[in-house]
């Protein structure tokens, strides 16, 4: 019986990408690990189910270069099925937040690109191939994206955008058998942060929230925050993939917690409570 396909974008070590590339390999699936940089998917070599291929999701150069790799090793791989890919998963990302009155414009854009359009470039090149295995594409998503976070707007609108054109896709999808499952992301000990320089962050001398500049810090890097593994979290979301799914997973610290906020809870209410936690009332005392 053929192995089951799956590609993951942003495998770099210690991310949540890697861990489901492990999670997926476990499973018995033949796994194209993906990232920018080829190099920080090295601890991933010595896994006989995984191919390590460069893949930069903001550039179709790049993206059309990985097509190209995947269907050649679909031909050639007697294990697999030719032209057909099970499961594309959308992982890369980046994370950058300010103020709104702070933020740098251009690293907003380039974090859209990655959030964004990097994930429509990728699903449409890929596409094909999934459709061809009547298969399902995989989005990450975030909690983030169901309330109002002080000073993580832009972060959280990437994700508000991306919910948007998940949803839309499963129904434009649909008529072809393709599954598409939108994975609303808890907190879970990733390196996304580290990659992005949260440890250096800082605000402008200039500007009016400079007073809470740790408060808001501590939010932007998740210290304060009890987080699932990444193991953990990646072997349920392969398993739950595999299984079916379509939809929305739900699934990392907090994440439970949010859903019966975001469902349940007024507006009004969510926004105190999330307020509360942010160090914003300080700035009125």
């Amino acid at each position: 019986m053929p192995r089951q396909t799956v590609l993951v974008t942003g495998c770099s070590q210690g991310g949540i990408g890697s861990a489901l590339a492990i999670a997926f390999a476990d499973r018995g699936c033949k796994v194209f690990a993906t990232a920018r940089n080829p190099d920080k998917m090295s601890h991933l070599q010595s896994n006989p189910s995984i191919s390590i291929l460069q893949l930069d999701p903001t550039s179709s150069e790049s993206v059309d270069a990985c097509v190209k790799q995947v269907e050649t090793e679909l031909s050639s791989d007697k294990s697999s099925i030719a032209g057909r890919l099970d499961y594309l998963v959308n992982n890369a990302g980046m994370s950058t937040n300010a103020p709104i009155l702070d933020a740098d414009i251009d690293e907003m854009k380039a974090m859209y690109d990655i959030n964004i359009w990097g994930y429509v470039r990728v699903t449409q090149k890929f596409s094909h191939l999934v459709i061809n295995a009547k298969g399902t594409i995989v989005m990450n998503s975030s909690i983030g994206s169901t309330a109002r976070f002080p000073f993580l707007a832009f972060y959280a609108s990437t994700k508000v955008a991306l919910n948007q054109i998940t949803d839309t896709l499963r129904m434009e999808l649909a008529p072809f058998g393709v599954k598409v499952v939108t994975l609303m992301t808890g907190a879970i000990k990733s390196e996304i942060s580290k990659k992005e320089n949260v440890a250096e962050w800082r605000l402008p001398e200039s500007s009016r929230y400079k007073s809470i500049e740790s408060d808001i810090a501590k939010t932007y890097q998740g210290t304060d925050l009890d987080c699932m593994e990444t193991d953990e979290y990646a072997k349920y979301i392969a398993k739950t993939v595999l299984a079916g799914a379509n939809g929305n997973i739900w699934k990392g610290k907090f994440a439970t917690v949010s859903w019966i906020m975001y469902t349940f809870f007024p507006r009004w209410l969510v926004d105190i409570i999330t307020v509360a936690n942010s160090g914003i009332k300080k700035l009125t005392k």
